[in-house]
């Protein structure tokens, strides 16, 4: 494998922003620690770097998606299980693409791909939805208020 970052990055845009500060800075730090996966995954000799970004990865989406979660159940936001289970399934990846690096296989290039494409989906798309959504709502004066609103 070359020396630096593998594939395509993601960087942080204000496109990315969804108008709560806890989520958008929670989303801003994923895209960093994403970022410094990428890098330390294109380099042979940062192997034991790439074993703590991948506890960090997993923690950090652990602690993001639990408070997303509840903060949308509070709101009631609409397509919620299919929210949830998107989440889901990148936990089983992100730990699959783990469980491979960490017997050998190069999972670099495929795992920054689907990374990245999975950042800039869910953020831009999927996570937009529903930020629209509660937008209409607090418009309409129907939005819930949560003790996670920021």
């Amino acid at each position: 494998m070359g020396q630096g970052s593998v594939g395509e990055g993601v960087v942080w845009t204000p496109d990315m922003e969804l108008g709560n500060a806890t989520i958008d800075s929670q989303h801003r730090g994923l895209v960093e620690l994403v970022g410094l996966l990428q890098a330390a995954l294109g380099r042979e000799d940062r192997r034991a770097q790439v074993e703590l970004l991948f506890g960090q990865l997993e923690q950090y989406v652990l602690i993001h998606f639990s408070f997303e979660e509840e903060w949308m159940m509070g709101k009631k936001v609409q397509h919620l299980e299919a929210h949830l289970k998107e989440h889901r399934q990148f936990e089983r990846t992100v730990a699959l693409f783990k469980q491979r690096f960490e017997t050998g296989d190069r999972v670099g290039e495929e795992m920054s791909k689907y990374l990245v494409h999975w950042l800039r989906h869910h953020i831009l798309t999927v996570d937009r939805e529903y930020a629209e959504q509660l937008q209409l709502q607090s418009e309409s004066g129907t939005e819930p208020k949560t003790s996670l609103d920021v």
